[in-house]
Formats: structure tokens, C-alpha cells, sequence
């Protein structure tokens, strides 16, 4: 299933339904096989779980459009496929299935990092000539950014701040293990920083909100003799803000350099992924179609979507509009269920022990 599947993300840059619901019907056979020949009740529940929260969080995925529904999908029927024992070496309790994402994304992540670097040298020395003139603009921006700057680390404070909270709060439970992980940290503080610094540039009360928490919990920590946790979370926060900063820059830059391609209205079509900034316009253009044109999948445009579109810019066909190339990732998917069934680990060990280094 893995290998059909990689093959038609590769080939037409999608992941089929009839793949996932012979998959889905599958799986029911093979549950309901397990538990009417004596499997162990508590194991099947435990894996029922496991993949249910492999769901939600594929679905959380989908809807920060990071991935496609069909990337969602197939990562909740890899998570239900793959016996928890290959998961024994860095088992999490109840959603062991982190570890498929952390083999997905590392290996992603370190090959967008590495090319987003190439192409950055390569625009440098194309730039070499105008260093000097790009560094004195680079120094009057920089001074413009540092109130900014300042604001989105007492964001950071603030979330890392009521993450450690909550993870005090249930550390005698046994979802503890899941909600202190410093991965597990990063990956919600990747999904949810863009949501939140959105909403503080909609709605200026939420800004002064944080701000009011994080400066009230900070003096708090100080004047009660609590100096070195103070001084934890201030590093726990600037950690997390530089490496989600840096992933999300880095991601940011290789898309726009290398996934982005401008292309007439006219030939637009199903499946293609409009640039987020392109499809706010589109869309605000077309508004009294709102309801026609409905959820901008990260999969890519419906074939009404892309015919709507189309149509309401027929009588100018010289204009253009930035698509994405679309990603695969279901190989990457595929990669991740092997390393897991290989090693029954994965780079979560490692990137604990670097992130408990660090803080």
C-alpha cells in the first residue's frame, strides 16, 4: 500500500481514496479477525487508540495546511497497519505513532534545510556585488524588526510558559511522558505560533492579554525567590522561538525559491496549490462566489475551484497567479513506516537528548 501510494504521489501528485478505503476495510477485517481469535483485548484497544489520535492529529495537520487530506489519511492507516512492538524502543504511552511523525519530518526537514542553504549561497554570490548596499538596508530593517522581534518572544514565553504549566499540572498522570516531551513542545508550538501571532494581528486585545500574563508570571518568578525557573523559561522560549523560527524561514525560502512557478489563470487546474498570499486575493476578488469556491484544501484546488476561477478572469487572459509545485509526501511516509519497522525507534531519542541539552 505504501509503495502504490508513493507511486501516485509522485506520478499525479496525489494520494487516491480507493487506496485508503481498501486499506480501512482492511484494517476492520483484520480487528475484528484479531479480537475473535483471542488477541489481547487491552493491545487491540491500546492500538485502536493509537491510531484515533494518529488520526486527529493528521486531521490537525491537514487543517494548518501542512499536509493534504490524503497525507492525513494515510498516516492514520500506517499508525493502525504497524504493531505497537515496533515502536518498544522509544514507546510513548498512548500515541507511540509520534514516532512515525518524528521519522517523517526529520529526515524532511534536514533535506529542505540543506537546500534552502544551497540556494541561499548560490543567491548570495549572485548577489556578491551589492553586499555592501544589501548590508546597510539589512541594518536599517533590522532596527525596524527589533520591537517586533521582542513581541514575538513574549509570545513564545507566554505559550512555552502555559505548556510547562499544564505539563506540571498532569505529571502524575499517565499522558505525562506525551505532554513533557520536548519534540512533542516543538511540534505544537510549530502548529500553533502562526495561528496565534494571526489572531494578535486581527485583534489587538489578545496582544495586550499576553503581554499582561507574561510580564505579571515573570515579576511573580522574581520577586518570589524563583529566579533560576525564571531564567528556564526565558531560555526555554528563545531555544524554541530560534528553531521553529529557523524551520519555518527555512521552509518559507525553499518554497519561494524552488516550489514556486507563475502561471496564466487560463491554464490553472485541479489539484494545483495556490500561493497562500495568491489565494487571499483570488478569493477576496471572487467573494461573491465565496460559498461556490468553499475550504481551500492544502491538496489543491477541486475541479470546480480551479473551473470557477477560470471562469471569472475569462476576459483577461493575461493574468497570472503563483502555484506551488505539489509536494510528495507519501514516499517520505513510506521511509518513515521502514525506519520504524527496522530499528522499532526513531530520531525522537536523539532530538530529546539535544533539546534536554539545550535547556
Amino acid at each position: 500500500m505504501g509503495l502504490i501510494c508513493a507511486y501516485t504521489d509522485i506520478k499525479y501528485g496525489k494520494i487516491f481514496n480507493k487506496w485508503i478505503i481498501f486499506s480501512l476495510i482492511y484494517i476492520f477485517f483484520l480487528y475484528t479477525f484479531l479480537l475473535s481469535h483471542g488477541a489481547n483485548i487491552s493491545y487491540i484497544f491500546e492500538s485502536i487508540f493509537n491510531g484515533s489520535i494518529a488520526f486527529l492529529a493528521g486531521y490537525l495537520l491537514w487543517h494548518f495546511k501542512l499536509w493534504s487530506a490524503g497525507d492525513a489519511k494515510l498516516f492514520a492507516v500506517y499508525a493502525f497497519l504497524i504493531p505497537l512492538h515496533f515502536y518498544s524502543k522509544s514507546y510513548i504511552p498512548y500515541f507511540p505513532s509520534l514516532n512515525l511523525l518524528v521519522n517523517i519530518f526529520i529526515p524532511l526537514l534536514l533535506i529542505l534545510v540543506i537546500s534552502a542553504l544551497i540556494t541561499a549561497l548560490k543567491e548570495a554570490w549572485r548577489l556578491r556585488g551589492r553586499i555592501k548596499e544589501l548590508k546597510s538596508l539589512k541594518i536599517k530593517k533590522a532596527s525596524r524588526f527589533l520591537p517586533s522581534l521582542l513581541q514575538m518572544f513574549l509570545t513564545y514565553f507566554f505559550a512555552v510558559t502555559i505548556l510547562r504549566l499544564f505539563s506540571s499540572l498532569t505529571e502524575k498522570s499517565s499522558a505525562s511522558e506525551i505532554l513533557s516531551n520536548p519534540f512533542f513542545i516543538f511540534v505544537l508550538l510549530f502548529l500553533t505560533m502562526g495561528y496565534l501571532n494571526k489572531k494578535k494581528q486581527e485583534k489587538k486585545w489578545i496582544s495586550l492579554i499576553i503581554y499582561g500574563i507574561v510580564l505579571g508570571y515573570a515579576g511573580l518568578l522574581v520577586f518570589s525567590g524563583e529566579f533560576p525557573k525564571f531564567i528556564y523559561l526565558l531560555s526555554s522560549a528563545l531555544i524554541f522561538m530560534t528553531v521553529v523560527s529557523f524551520a519555518r524561514q527555512a521552509l518559507d525560502y525553499y518554497i519561494q525559491k524552488k516550489q514556486i512557478q507563475k502561471i496564466k489563470i487560463q491554464d490553472i487546474q485541479e489539484g494545483m496549490i495556490l500561493v497562500k498570499n495568491e489565494a487571499s486575493l483570488l478569493f477576496k476578488k471572487l467573494k461573491e462566489k465565496e460559498e461556490e469556491l468553499g475550504f481551500l484544501d492544502p491538496g489543491g484546488l477541486k475541479k470546480n475551484q480551479a473551473e470557477l476561477i477560470k471562469n471569472m478572469f475569462r476576459d483577461n487572459e493575461e493574468v497570472k497567479a503563483d502555484i506551488c509545485k505539489t509536494f510528495p509526501f507519501a514516499p517520505f511516509l513510506f521511509l518513515s513506516a521502514a525506519i520504524t519497522i527496522l530499528t522499532q525507534s526513531s530520531f525522537l531519542p536523539l532530538i530529546n537528548r539535544i533539546f534536554q541539552y539545550l535547556l
